[in-house]
């Protein structure tokens, strides 16, 4: 299922004016869309993406419903004409605008958290039927941000815009990396393999000198992720390392659609840091972070991930 599919499947409309939500292919009235309910006055109908209002007329007997059909009907074809204008019986249009409700909440609203989190069930029940099992315990198990899960999701889907991906699409890009101008730009490249990436990678992960190697063993990210080895025992450290790749690969994203839109230069001490940064924010739900200091994780990171920096 793509993600259009699954938002169709979670929204439904409640009808004001009529001026937004379409009449066949929009869930506003009975189960599903009218289309699905009514596929023989649908076929028939010459205003498939006719929005409601489109679809009543005004004269001087009040509305009525005008499905604008091409031809007559076929007696068989009046059974769910005749049960498509009952139900219409019961539609009132007023004055207020269309308005989207989100199923999956009680209330109707929608969020990202909650997008994501149907998304989330949608990958799992895929998965169990699937050859190659989603690894949705990387993804949307990892205590890291939504939009952070989100992309986390299109990386492990192949569906960030690379350049490689674009190319693909059709665009017309520069398939260089705009890191290292030496290679393609494809998600393992940029994120794994590129120059500019393994210095950042050898810079941050100084105090595991033994795990750095793996890099070049690994084809894809969630090879990496399947490799990477729980760090100290020590809260701070243990949770500071849990969201390193994660910070790792978020800013190297975020550095890279700055060169690409801002014309940054890339420099690896500034992304570390900005990558320490980020784990300090990522852990400010994190009650315990009060007991611990930036200062401590910006000058000693290396004693940070190994456990030798304690609360205050």
């Amino acid at each position: 299922m793509e993600l259009n599919d699954l938002f169709k499947k979670n929204v439904s409309c409640r009808v004001g004016k009529g001026e937004r939500t379409q009449f066949w292919l929009d869930e506003w009235i009975g189960e599903g869309t009218l289309c699905v309910q009514f596929p023989h006055v649908f076929n028939i109908s010459n205003a498939k993406n006719a929005v409601v209002a489109d679809m009543l007329q005004f004269d001087q007997n009040g509305t009525r419903w005008d499905f604008q059909l091409r031809r007559e009907r076929y007696e068989w074809e009046e059974e769910q004409f005749h049960q498509l204008m009952t139900l219409m019986e019961g539609v009132q249009i007023d004055e207020a605008n269309d308005m989207w409700r989100w199923k999956p909440d009680r209330h109707g609203n929608s969020s990202v958290k909650s997008f994501y989190e149907e998304l989330a069930k949608l990958e799992i029940l895929q998965s169990q039927g699937a050859t190659h099992i989603y690894p949705y315990r990387l993804v949307w198990k990892v205590d890291i941000p939504s939009k952070v899960q989100f992309f986390m999701w299109t990386v492990m889907h192949n569906r960030i815009l690379t350049a490689d991906n674009l190319i693909h699409r059709g665009s017309q890009v520069n398939p260089r990396c705009s890191f290292c101008d030496n290679l393609n730009e494809s998600i393992s490249h940029l994120l794994l393999h590129c120059s500019v990436s393994l210095n950042v990678w050898s810079v941050l992960m100084m105090s595991y000198p033994e795990v750095y190697p793996n890099l070049f063993t690994v084809v894809s990210v969630e090879e990496w992720l399947n490799l990477w080895p729980p760090g100290t025992h020590q809260e701070f450290g243990s949770k500071v390392w849990s969201y390193l790749p994660y910070a790792v690969f978020w800013t190297l994203w975020k550095t890279r659609n700055h060169r690409i839109f801002r014309q940054k230069t890339v420099d690896v001490e500034a992304i570390c840091r900005e990558v320490k940064f980020t784990i300090w924010y990522w852990c400010s739900s994190w009650k315990r972070r009060k007991k611990y200091r930036y200062q401590d994780l910006d000058d000693k990171w290396s004693d940070v991930l190994t456990g030798l920096i304690h609360p205050l």
